[in-house]
């Protein structure tokens, strides 16, 4: 049995996460200095928020009304206006089946947005996102639960156990080693289902400080520790057994 109740747990569809990406790469990008104010009350990448037809114009603008502030270096790979090429060149190439240069892509702009605006920055969940949908379609299950692990430490670096948006984020992580424990994706059934029911309880500690005693995700999240604890008990069980059985038949072997 399963955890068939995991049922809405792939990973973001293409279409929507290049429209969050596109967004991003517009929403990180320098204000002018008139409208900082405005523009820090809002959503870093809301995908809502329009997408202006000259984005280059506001990084013009930033920079006329900030004379005194050195250039960034010329061939700097890693400038903030490099961001929004970075992501396009990313969606273009995931979007073409180039997989490989997608992920560099990705990689180049999570590393500008690490570099700009910090090492824990909510900006690189969607970039994240993008590599793990290139990463699967690659059939990269190293690099896909590397990523996944990455989202983990920064959704618990970015969101306290009394903030809703942690056990959104973990669900994501969850879903993914539950699919891969069914699926048995890579052969390691017994991690992905540790690192399941791991997440599960992280999970409903979040529950327990965000929600009311009587909510039904309580039931949901328990419901997923069982399973979690039915299973491992199979498999410990099942491991025990075998290595039993190979004893039994050294001893015999050795008899003979």
């Amino acid at each position: 049995m399963g955890f068939s109740h995991q049922s809405n747990s792939h990973p973001p569809a293409r279409s929507a996460l290049s429209v969050c990406l596109l967004t991003l790469s517009v929403s990180l990008l320098p204000m002018p200095v008139w409208s900082q104010d405005a523009a820090s009350q809002q959503s870093n990448f809301s995908i809502s928020q329009p997408v202006p037809d000259d984005v280059s114009g506001l990084v013009d603008e930033f920079e006329a009304a900030q004379p005194d502030k050195d250039p960034e270096p010329v061939f700097n790979p890693y400038s903030l206006r490099g961001l929004e090429p970075a992501i396009e060149s990313g969606i273009v190439s995931q979007e073409s089946g180039q997989h490989a240069v997608a992920i560099s892509a990705f990689d180049q702009a999570l590393q500008i947005t690490r570099i700009k605006y910090g090492l824990y920055h909510e900006a690189q969940i969607p970039l994240l996102e993008g590599i793990i949908v290139s990463g699967m379609e690659m059939r990269d299950w190293e690099l896909v639960d590397a990523r996944y692990a990455y989202m983990e430490h920064l959704y618990r670096k970015l969101y306290s156990t009394d903030d809703p948006r942690l056990e959104r984020g973990l669900q994501k992580i969850s879903s993914f080693h539950v699919n891969a424990f069914n699926s048995n994706l890579d052969g390691r059934r017994e991690y992905h289902l540790r690192r399941a029911a791991k997440l599960f309880r992280a999970r409903l500690e979040v529950a327990e400080n965000t929600l009311a005693e009587d909510h039904p995700h309580f039931e949901y999240l328990n419901e997923g520790i069982e399973i979690s604890r039915h299973h491992l008990y199979r498999l410990t069980s099942a491991q025990r057994e075998k290595q039993q059985s190979s004893a039994r038949d050294r001893l015999l072997a050795d008899l003979d």
